[in-house]
């Protein structure tokens, strides 16, 4: 009886380790390339490592451009894909944990729109919860109130 109640307090001492939350490197590791169809497995792998080596983190992508990752965190990360990209992602609670990917196009100094999507941890998209913001028709009201002579 005493084997019993000890295997169990054991098995209930490692239950809070086997169920933490993933961290965003471990996430992002396992990214589908699809997501960034320009950014390589080997890619994303060599920015986590370099982040994690306090370097800086820069590759070549695959259209011979570079792309930099700015910020990780156990939560959450940004990457300038190149100069009119950037991709921001976060780990937030919903009804589950997912992950918040935030595009951000600017198309001048003006004109920004940001695309977010969510999907789960495993890459699963979320399709109901995507959200655009633009700058774009802002900015076109804008010109098309001032006088043109």
């Amino acid at each position: 009886m005493k084997k019993i109640v000890l295997l169990i307090v054991i098995a209930l001492g490692f239950l809070p380790a086997v169920a933490q939350k993933p961290t965003m490197a471990e996430v992002f590791k396992v990214m589908p390339d699809s997501l960034m169809p320009y950014l390589s497995t080997n890619n994303r792998l060599d920015m986590i490592d370099f982040m994690e080596a306090k370097m800086k983190a820069e590759v070549t992508n695959l259209l011979d451009g570079t792309t930099e990752m700015t910020a990780l965190s156990d939560d959450s990360l940004s990457i300038t894909m190149n100069e009119r990209l950037r991709v921001d992602m976060r780990l937030t609670v919903r009804d589950s944990l997912v992950v918040e990917m935030t595009k951000t196009y600017t198309i001048s100094e003006h004109q920004v729109e940001k695309v977010v999507q969510y999907y789960s941890t495993t890459w699963c998209p979320l399709s109901d919860l995507v959200s655009v913001s633009s700058t774009l028709l802002r900015r076109d009201e804008e010109v098309a109130e001032k006088p043109h002579f």
